[in-house]
């Protein structure tokens, strides 16, 4: 009886992984005609150098439909171990914009992290309109977020 009990556990756990794994994936990514992520650019080094930098070819990862570019090995691994806690919020797409409950792209050179998290923006102006009230605008920006995607599919 036991070990049906724990094998019925199990069943459950395997089940619920699958659910997360499905629901995560049907978060819509902002990525290239070519399916690169963010440009290219990174999604680490915004956290470990500060700044934007260009991914390389041989430091690629798929991850939501997405093709993620690296400096290093070293931050491929990372990401890969752990990819929400790098890739930026909104599926890469303009947080200002999304105040808005728009999708819009973005210019990977344009970024802030804010309480651990990376945002985007599509210019210089969204990004100061952003930052004139993160907390509210990240707010108004979740709430549109989860409306947005149940209106798109994944690229």
């Amino acid at each position: 009886m036991k070990g049906f009990v724990l094998f019925a556990i199990l069943a459950l756990a395997a089940q619920m992984v699958v659910a997360a794994e499905e629901k995560e994936m049907a978060v819509p990514i902002n990525k290239t005609k070519d399916g690169v992520a963010i440009e290219g650019h990174d999604p680490v080094a915004y956290f470990e150098e500060g700044k934007a930098m260009k991914g390389k070819a041989e430091f690629k990862s798929e991850w939501m439909g997405a093709t993620w570019m690296f400096t290093t090995a070293v931050r491929k691994n990372l990401f890969d171990k752990s990819p929400t806690k790098y890739a930026p919020q909104y599926g890469g797409y303009c947080a200002f914009g999304m105040t808005k409950g728009t999708k819009m792209g973005v210019d990977a050179a344009v970024w802030r992290i804010f309480e651990s998290k990376l945002y985007l923006c599509s210019s210089k102006d969204s990004m100061t309109m952003f930052e004139k009230d993160t907390k509210g605008n990240i707010s108004k920006a979740d709430e549109n977020w989860q409306r947005v995607i149940k209106t798109i599919s994944p690229q």
